[in-house]
């Protein structure tokens, strides 16, 4: 029973280093001393040997590495995209990781020029925001309540190169009556444009940046990058960069 118990209490470092610090004393008073030819020696003092001992200290630091790494991709903190409990066993991350690795090694890291075929039909939807489907927030130039503001139109040739499109999102800090640094924004940005954030402090721009980059997980709504989702793709997001 207590070799049992010690082994399963090894499990904590501290615990394991206490007893192979005990089991030294003990084969000081036995008269053997620690060495190489005593490291699987046991008896009735030294119940589990030292060797037994140092393998679980090894086997611990293997052990909250993997933990450390888990909780910070299911509980990031306030920075951070927090995954799903049990996105390990998702044949999709890994698979994603497979890629990275590969574009690292063949090509420099550098992005692929492509979209995920996956998200053919997202991106397909990029550039249509109409002028009908953001509400008139008010203001000047003779337009009445309940209008919508004009957009420009979207070239058709630049549909197909779309590179970031963005979707009611919104982030809310604190209580749910405080006002959202960003409130359902809509955006299509496309490659070989030039696209800036232009507001007076407090406007949301950096927020919307750090949302893109999964800095902030946003509060609802999302967004594409490169025809990934930064709610379930940001590995992918980031690489894209």
């Amino acid at each position: 029973g207590g070799r049992a118990v010690r082994l399963g209490l090894s499990v904590f470092r501290t615990a394991a280093f206490s007893f192979a610090t005990a089991n030294i004393s003990s084969l000081e008073v036995e008269a053997k001393g620690a060495s190489y030819a005593t490291q699987f020696y046991t008896s009735t003092t030294v119940v589990v040997s030292n060797a037994e001992l140092l393998a679980m200290i090894w086997a611990d630091a293997f052990l909250y590495l993997a933990l450390a790494w888990y909780l910070d991709q299911v509980l990031p903190g306030e920075f951070g995209t927090a995954k799903g409990p049990l996105f390990f066993l998702q044949r999709k991350y890994w698979s994603a990781k497979i890629q990275q690795l590969t574009r690292s090694a063949t090509s420099g890291n550098k992005p692929s020029s492509s979209s995920p075929s996956s998200s053919s039909s997202i991106i397909s939807k990029c550039g249509e925001m109409h002028s009908d489907s953001i509400p008139f927030s008010g203001g000047g130039g003779g337009a009445e309540e309940g209008s919508r503001l004009d957009m420009e139109v979207v070239p058709d040739s630049l549909k197909p190169h779309c590179a970031v499109m963005v979707r009611n999102l919104k982030k809310q800090f604190g209580s749910k009556h405080q006002k959202p640094s960003v409130d359902g924004l809509n955006l299509d940005v496309f490659y070989g444009q030039i696209t800036s954030f232009l507001g007076h402090n407090g406007a949301g721009k950096t927020t919307t940046i750090s949302m893109l980059t999964g800095l902030l997980p946003p509060t609802s709504g999302t967004a594409w990058v490169a025809g990934y989702n930064i709610a379930t793709d940001i590995e992918e997001v980031r690489g894209s960069l």
